[in-house]
Protein backbone atom coordinates (compact mmCIF):
# COMPACT_ATOMS: atom_id res chain seq x y z
CA UNK A 1 0.00 0.00 0.00
CA UNK A 2 1.52 3.23 -1.00
CA UNK A 3 1.49 6.12 1.43
CA UNK A 4 2.60 9.78 1.47
CA UNK A 5 1.16 12.68 -0.74
CA UNK A 6 -0.64 12.07 -3.88
CA UNK A 7 -1.41 15.40 -6.15
CA UNK A 8 -4.06 15.94 -8.22
CA UNK A 9 -3.58 18.19 -11.09
CA UNK A 10 -6.98 18.95 -12.24
CA UNK A 11 -8.79 21.56 -15.45
CA UNK A 12 -10.96 23.68 -13.59
CA UNK A 13 -13.52 23.73 -10.43
CA UNK A 14 -15.76 21.24 -12.05
CA UNK A 15 -12.94 18.69 -12.17
CA UNK A 16 -11.72 20.00 -8.46
CA UNK A 17 -15.28 19.83 -6.66
CA UNK A 18 -15.41 15.75 -8.26
CA UNK A 19 -11.73 14.83 -7.07
CA UNK A 20 -12.21 16.92 -3.61
CA UNK A 21 -15.62 15.28 -2.61
CA UNK A 22 -15.57 11.46 -4.68
CA UNK A 23 -12.50 10.71 -5.78
CA UNK A 24 -10.42 11.57 -2.80
CA UNK A 25 -12.71 9.23 -0.26
CA UNK A 26 -10.93 6.68 -2.38
CA UNK A 27 -7.74 8.07 -2.30
CA UNK A 28 -7.14 8.51 0.64
CA UNK A 29 -7.42 4.51 1.49
CA UNK A 30 -4.23 4.44 -0.31
CA UNK A 31 -2.51 7.81 0.98
CA UNK A 32 -2.15 9.97 3.61
CA UNK A 33 -2.93 13.55 2.03
CA UNK A 34 -4.56 14.23 -1.46
CA UNK A 35 -3.70 17.91 -3.05
CA UNK A 36 -5.76 19.07 -5.75
CA UNK A 37 -4.55 21.82 -7.85
CA UNK A 38 -5.89 23.27 -10.88
CA UNK A 39 -3.54 23.71 -13.79
CA UNK A 40 -5.65 25.43 -16.32
CA UNK A 41 -5.09 28.97 -16.03
CA UNK A 42 -1.85 28.90 -15.43
CA UNK A 43 1.08 29.40 -17.37
CA UNK A 44 2.53 26.81 -18.65
CA UNK A 45 6.25 27.53 -17.17
CA UNK A 46 4.06 27.22 -14.03
CA UNK A 47 2.68 24.23 -14.40
CA UNK A 48 5.91 22.80 -16.02
CA UNK A 49 7.98 23.85 -12.62
CA UNK A 50 5.86 22.01 -10.56
CA UNK A 51 5.76 19.11 -12.26
CA UNK A 52 9.45 19.37 -11.78
CA UNK A 53 9.21 19.85 -8.38
CA UNK A 54 7.15 16.90 -7.74
CA UNK A 55 9.76 14.35 -9.93
CA UNK A 56 12.63 16.10 -7.91
CA UNK A 57 10.85 15.09 -4.78
CA UNK A 58 9.26 11.79 -6.01
CA UNK A 59 6.08 12.89 -5.30
CA UNK A 60 3.42 10.68 -7.15
CA UNK A 61 0.76 12.85 -9.25
CA UNK A 62 -2.54 12.11 -11.59
CA UNK A 63 -2.84 14.99 -14.56
CA UNK A 64 -6.07 15.19 -15.60
CA UNK A 65 -7.37 16.36 -18.92
CA UNK A 66 -10.51 16.61 -20.84
CA UNK A 67 -10.63 14.57 -24.27
CA UNK A 68 -9.84 16.98 -26.79
CA UNK A 69 -8.56 14.94 -30.09
CA UNK A 70 -9.90 11.78 -32.01
CA UNK A 71 -7.85 9.52 -30.02
CA UNK A 72 -6.12 10.06 -25.93
CA UNK A 73 -2.71 9.36 -27.36
CA UNK A 74 -3.12 12.27 -29.37
CA UNK A 75 -4.77 14.39 -26.30
CA UNK A 76 -1.72 13.12 -23.91
CA UNK A 77 0.68 14.20 -26.84
CA UNK A 78 -0.70 17.71 -27.15
CA UNK A 79 -0.48 18.37 -23.28
CA UNK A 80 2.85 16.80 -23.01
CA UNK A 81 3.60 18.92 -25.59
CA UNK A 82 2.77 22.58 -23.69
CA UNK A 83 3.66 20.78 -20.62
CA UNK A 84 7.20 19.74 -21.45
CA UNK A 85 7.82 18.18 -17.64
CA UNK A 86 4.60 15.64 -18.08
CA UNK A 87 4.97 12.02 -18.20
CA UNK A 88 3.00 10.56 -20.55
CA UNK A 89 1.79 7.84 -17.64
CA UNK A 90 0.44 10.27 -15.55
CA UNK A 91 -1.75 11.54 -17.54
CA UNK A 92 -5.47 10.23 -17.62
CA UNK A 93 -7.84 11.42 -20.15
CA UNK A 94 -10.93 12.38 -19.41
CA UNK A 95 -13.73 11.31 -21.90
CA UNK A 96 -15.17 13.51 -23.00
CA UNK A 97 -15.52 16.00 -19.74
CA UNK A 98 -15.75 15.62 -16.26
CA UNK A 99 -19.51 16.00 -16.58
CA UNK A 100 -19.75 12.65 -18.25
CA UNK A 101 -17.94 11.26 -15.03
CA UNK A 102 -20.64 13.24 -12.30
CA UNK A 103 -23.64 11.87 -14.32
CA UNK A 104 -21.92 8.16 -15.08
CA UNK A 105 -22.37 7.66 -10.84
CA UNK A 106 -26.00 7.34 -11.26
CA UNK A 107 -28.54 4.46 -11.50
CA UNK A 108 -32.21 4.85 -12.78
CA UNK A 109 -33.56 5.53 -9.34
CA UNK A 110 -31.17 8.16 -8.73
CA UNK A 111 -31.78 9.99 -12.21
CA UNK A 112 -35.36 9.65 -11.53
CA UNK A 113 -35.29 11.43 -8.49
CA UNK A 114 -32.85 14.58 -9.64
CA UNK A 115 -35.04 14.34 -12.66
CA UNK A 116 -32.65 13.70 -15.38
CA UNK A 117 -32.81 11.22 -18.09
CA UNK A 118 -31.08 8.25 -17.85
CA UNK A 119 -28.01 7.35 -19.69
CA UNK A 120 -26.71 3.81 -19.94
CA UNK A 121 -23.02 5.71 -21.39
CA UNK A 122 -21.56 8.97 -20.82
CA UNK A 123 -18.42 8.64 -23.41
CA UNK A 124 -19.86 11.00 -25.18
CA UNK A 125 -20.82 13.78 -22.68
CA UNK A 126 -19.47 17.06 -22.67
CA UNK A 127 -20.76 20.67 -20.67
CA UNK A 128 -22.88 21.73 -23.37
CA UNK A 129 -25.23 18.72 -23.17
CA UNK A 130 -24.81 18.21 -19.37
CA UNK A 131 -26.08 22.06 -18.88
CA UNK A 132 -29.48 21.37 -21.02
CA UNK A 133 -30.20 18.40 -18.55
CA UNK A 134 -30.33 20.35 -15.49
CA UNK A 135 -33.90 20.73 -14.31
CA UNK A 136 -34.86 23.78 -13.88
CA UNK A 137 -34.92 23.42 -9.63
CA UNK A 138 -31.58 23.85 -9.55
CA UNK A 139 -30.40 27.58 -9.40
CA UNK A 140 -26.71 26.97 -10.20
CA UNK A 141 -24.54 24.14 -12.06
CA UNK A 142 -22.91 24.09 -8.36
CA UNK A 143 -25.98 22.88 -6.71
CA UNK A 144 -27.11 20.51 -9.69
CA UNK A 145 -23.51 18.94 -9.09
CA UNK A 146 -24.25 18.55 -5.24
CA UNK A 147 -27.10 16.65 -5.83
CA UNK A 148 -25.28 14.06 -8.04
CA UNK A 149 -22.10 13.62 -5.48
CA UNK A 150 -24.94 13.07 -2.82
CA UNK A 151 -26.18 9.98 -4.81
CA UNK A 152 -22.95 8.99 -6.54
CA UNK A 153 -22.53 5.27 -6.88
CA UNK A 154 -18.60 4.07 -8.67
CA UNK A 155 -20.08 0.72 -8.84
CA UNK A 156 -22.36 2.51 -11.36
CA UNK A 157 -20.09 4.62 -12.70
CA UNK A 158 -17.67 1.72 -13.55
CA UNK A 159 -20.08 0.69 -16.51
CA UNK A 160 -21.13 4.41 -17.80
CA UNK A 161 -17.72 5.67 -18.52
CA UNK A 162 -14.60 3.76 -19.73
CA UNK A 163 -12.30 6.59 -18.44
CA UNK A 164 -13.67 6.68 -14.95
CA UNK A 165 -13.58 2.70 -14.88
CA UNK A 166 -9.90 2.42 -16.65
CA UNK A 167 -9.19 5.44 -13.51
CA UNK A 168 -10.61 2.78 -10.74
CA UNK A 169 -8.77 -0.05 -12.26
CA UNK A 170 -5.56 1.28 -12.91
CA UNK A 171 -4.99 2.47 -9.21
CA UNK A 172 -7.14 -0.34 -7.20
CA UNK A 173 -9.53 2.65 -5.70
CA UNK A 174 -13.42 3.08 -5.28
CA UNK A 175 -13.83 -1.01 -5.36
CA UNK A 176 -16.94 -2.35 -4.56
Amino acid sequence: MQRGILYLLVEGKDDELFCERLLSRCFSKVFDDIRIIQWAEKSAGTVNKLLLSFQDKEYPYIFFGDFRRLCITGTKQDLAHIYEALDLSQILVVVKEIEGWYIAGLDDAACERLGIPRMNRTDDLGKKRFMSMMPARYETVIEFMLAIIDEYSFEVARSKNASLSHLLDKYGICNA
